[in-house]
């Protein structure tokens, strides 16, 4: 029985995430976190309750020891979660070493953990990590980055990751294997669906079709992708197209689960409206992540000069200039470089194709292309 249908069959007159999480936060003794609570379904169904949970984001909201103790009752039963964010949290060992243990113990689906910036994590999280990152195939990204955890078991734990990232990879394509969709085409059409919905919206309408399909004839990536027969791709005629029916149309073949997989391991990459190019792949992707990440030191989501200059001893790029370096980031020049603006910038970096900015080569900017050593 797969873990979706026992939760559909034991959670038919349960308890909704958003009440376990309230009667967790009374046994605890604190108080629901707000934040949090807007992330939790109120119902408590297979698709729209336990197994709409996919991301869990608390870096912008405290939780504290007992806030944690108070959202482990609902990691236990979030089947379908694929990233937690608890970065900067003010977490200590104790509180660390019970989740990781639930994240051992149950979250099946579980991608992406980060725990980073939780200065008092030290030796003992360390090790519980390496031990779940053995354990748990599927766990490709579990981030230790400002904890007191040692760059030397921070640099084991990588080597592990780096080796479940190849494991998950060879597991989509022999899973994929003769149901014509791939990581590149994958990309491919987002950014079509991208284009197409101007307003960021999340869906595209009649209008907004008509209005860019002319621009989007011209451009090579969606040669191949639906960008003018509206009705064709609506497929319960509602007057918008979804997403999901925008890769249904596009890839016939794949069943939902395999556009849900890929949405729970390449949605972390797509910013907004922005949908990284289908030239990278998910391993270069997580690499252009975690060095981002390093370089981030307010994990605001962007990136200045001075914390750049601030997070040269932790880069894995030679740079030859960090001003050149920095502003051939700055695609927009407004002083900070996004998540987006470091994605294409580090293409040109794995590709070795002339950035277009003054045809300036991106050896000069990075050094040898391929030489990244997380």
């Amino acid at each position: 029985m797969t873990p979706r249908v026992a939760a559909a069959e034991e959670e038919e007159d349960a308890a909704s995430p958003h009440e376990v999480y309230r009667q967790a936060c009374d046994a605890v003794g604190c108080k629901p976190n707000p934040e949090l609570l807007k992330q939790l379904p109120q119902r408590s169904g297979a698709d729209d309750g336990w197994g709409a949970v996919r991301q869990l984001n608390c870096a912008a909201n405290f939780l504290g020891a007992l806030g944690l103790d108070a959202l482990l009752p609902v990691l236990r039963t979030c089947w379908a979660v694929t990233h937690v964010k608890l970065s900067n949290n003010g977490l200590r060992n104790p509180s660390a070493l019970k989740l990781l243990a639930v994240a051992q113990e149950a979250c099946p689906s579980l991608v992406s953990l980060d725990l980073s910036q939780n200065k008092h994590l030290s030796l003992a999280v360390g090790t519980a990590a390496i031990k779940l990152a053995k354990a748990k195939r599927t766990l490709t990204h579990l981030c230790l980055a400002k904890t007191g955890v040692s760059g030397h078991m921070q640099g084991k734990l990588e080597m592990i990751l780096t080796a479940n990232r190849k494991h998950a990879a060879q597991q989509a394509a022999a899973k994929l294997e003769g149901k014509h969709i791939e990581p590149r085409t994958y990309f491919a059409a987002r950014r079509v669906f991208a284009w197409l919905d101007t307003d960021g919206g999340g869906s595209v309408t009649r209008q907004e079709m008509l209005a860019e399909r002319s621009k989007i004839a011209h451009k090579k990536e969606a040669v191949g992708y639906p960008f003018s027969d509206f009705d064709e791709v609506d497929a319960d005629q509602d007057g918008v197209i979804t997403l999901e029916e925008y890769l249904g149309r596009c890839f016939p073949k794949a069943v939902p689960e395999d556009l849900t997989w890929f949405g729970a391991h390449y949605g972390p990459f797509v910013v907004g409206t922005y949908v990284p190019p289908p030239d990278l792949g998910l391993d270069q992707l997580q690499e252009i992540r975690d060095i981002f990440d390093r370089y981030d030191a307010n994990a605001d989501g962007r990136v200045t000069l001075q914390e750049l200059k601030a997070s040269l001893h932790k880069s894995p790029l030679a740079m030859a200039n960090p001003d050149d370096y920095f502003d051939a980031c700055d695609a927009d020049g407004d002083g900070v470089f996004s998540f987006p603006e470091f994605i294409e910038a580090m293409r040109y970096y794995y590709t070795g194709l002339p950035m277009p900015a003054e045809e300036v080569r991106v050896e000069v900017l990075f050094g040898t292309p391929h030489q990244v050593n997380l």
